[in-house]
C-alpha cells in the first residue's frame, strides 16, 4: 500500500468518526428537547388543573355564602308571621285536609311571601319556632279564665298527651298503633308532644271530627294551646 491510498483511508475513518458524533449529538439535542417540551406540557396542565380547582372551590365558597345571605333574609318574625299563615289555613279545611289543599296553601304562601319550597320546609320543622308560636302569638292572659272553664282532660286515671299541632297528633296515634316507641320519644324530645294531668280545667277552642284544640287553664301548661282527641276532652 502506497502512501497516498494510506492516507485516503484514514481520512475517511476521520469522516465516519465526525458523521457518528454529529448523528450522536443531534440525537440527544432532539431528545433532550422532547424531554424539556414534555415537562413544560406537564408543568402546565398542573398549573391549568389547579387554577380549575381553585375557581372551583371559589364557586363553591361564592354559591354557600350566598345560601347563606339568602336564610338570613328571613327573619324571626317574617318566619312566625308566614307559620301563622300557613296553620290559618289550614285550619279552614279541619282536620280533614288534604295533601293536595296543603301543597295548595304551601304554594301560595312561596308567592306572597317570596320564599322556596324548602324554606317552608325550614319553618315547618322549627321546634323552637313553633313552641314560640304557641306559647306567645295565641297566649292570652290566663287571669281571664280564672274560675271559668267548659270541660276537662280525662283519661280513666291516666296522664292526657297532647300536641302542639294536628300533624304532630296524627303522627304519634300512628307511632301508637305501631307500638313505635323510637318516633314517640322523639315526638316527646322535640317538644311536639306533652302529658298533661288528668282533670286539669280546659277550654275548647276549637272542635273537630276526631281531635280538638284547648287551651289549658292550670298547671304548668296554664294559658298554653294543644290540640286533644275528643276521647280525652270531658265537657262540663
Amino acid at each position: 500500500m502506497d502512501g497516498n491510498e494510506k492516507k485516503n483511508r484514514n481520512s475517511k475513518k476521520n469522516i465516519d468518526v465526525i458523521v457518528c458524533v454529529v448523528i450522536i449529538v443531534i440525537s440527544m439535542v432532539i431528545l433532550l428537547n422532547d424531554y424539556g417540551i414534555f415537562h413544560s406540557t406537564g408543568n402546565e396542565n398542573i398549573e391549568n388543573t389547579t387554577e380549575t380547582i381553585s375557581e372551583t372551590e371559589e364557586t363553591s365558597a361564592s354559591s354557600i355564602n350566598n345560601d347563606n345571605e339568602d336564610k338570613s333574609n328571613l327573619d324571626h318574625e317574617k318566619k312566625l308571621e308566614i307559620y301563622d299563615y300557613i296553620e290559618t289555613e289550614e285550619e279552614k279545611y279541619g282536620d280533614n285536609i288534604t295533601d293536595e289543599q296543603t301543597d295548595k296553601i304551601w304554594k301560595k304562601a312561596e308567592e306572597i311571601y317570596k320564599i322556596s319550597e324548602n324554606d317552608i320546609y325550614e319553618i315547618m320543622s322549627d321546634t323552637d319556632l313553633i313552641k314560640e308560636y304557641y306559647s306567645s302569638s295565641e297566649k292570652e292572659e290566663t287571669d281571664d279564665y280564672v274560675g271559668q272553664y267548659d270541660a276537662v282532660l280525662s283519661n280513666s286515671g291516666y296522664g292526657v298527651v297532647v300536641t302542639v299541632t294536628k300533624d304532630a297528633m296524627n303522627e304519634y296515634i300512628n307511632a301508637l298503633s305501631k307500638n313505635d316507641k323510637s318516633t314517640i320519644q322523639s315526638l316527646y324530645s322535640l317538644g311536639y308532644i306533652a302529658k298533661i294531668s288528668e282533670g286539669t280545667k280546659v277550654d275548647v277552642i276549637e272542635t273537630g271530627i276526631s281531635m280538638s284544640k284547648v287551651r289549658i287553664l292550670e298547671g304548668i301548661y296554664k294559658g298554653y294551646i294543644f290540640y286533644s282527641i275528643n276521647e280525652c276532652i270531658e265537657i262540663k
